[in-house]
């Protein structure tokens, strides 16, 4: 589902009684292979390699299907959300930093002195992260404005692969 590379898409957010409009601008995806998932309050937006995950001020129903629309020309999906609440109003969907930010991840349940500390601690789960150091290329071709970018497709090369007709655009070569 997810990769390394993923890009957030330009987007806009407007409603009206019943619906919020989300008009995501992905160019060269494919209609049928856009995942959607709506949890209460959360959207998120998926298409290789795009991946947008937005959170509302008030929760949308959650569905099965969601009707969605391609503009070809503008290269928009247009995705219609029915409110939970008809004629609530959404704050702040102009507000891209407030859509764009998450809910806090960790929760204090338990106040200090109360109850045993230990009572969710379980040493059979591997908490462990792991995590690998960049690889700096040893010859590389450096480009752009004052050859300040090396490997820029790399890591897009997997995703762009559907897309781009040159296989390793970094190199130059040709198919």
């Amino acid at each position: 589902f997810f990769s390394s590379s993923m890009i957030t898409p330009k987007f806009e957010c407007r409603q009206d009684h019943n619906f919020v409009y989300i008009h995501v601008y992905v160019p060269h995806v494919k209609r049928t292979e856009v995942e959607l998932v709506v949890d209460g309050t959360e959207f998120t937006f998926y298409v290789k390699p795009y991946f947008l995950k937005l959170t509302f001020s008030h929760p949308c129903m959650e569905q099965t299907e969601y009707q969605t629309q391609y503009d070809l020309e503008k290269e928009v999906v247009i995705v219609r959300l029915p409110k939970q609440d008809p004629g609530v109003e959404f704050e702040d969907l102009d507000m891209i930093s407030k859509l764009l930010a998450r809910k806090k991840l960790i929760e204090e349940v338990k106040k200090d002195g109360e109850g045993d500390e230990d009572d969710d601690f379980d040493p059979e789960v591997d908490c462990q992260v792991e995590q690998r150091p960049a690889v700096e290329p040893s010859s590389a071709t450096y480009y752009g404005f004052d050859n300040q970018f090396c490997n820029y497709f790399t890591p897009l090369q997997e995703a762009t692969a559907e897309v781009v007709d040159v296989p390793t655009p970094v190199d130059g070569t040709t198919v």
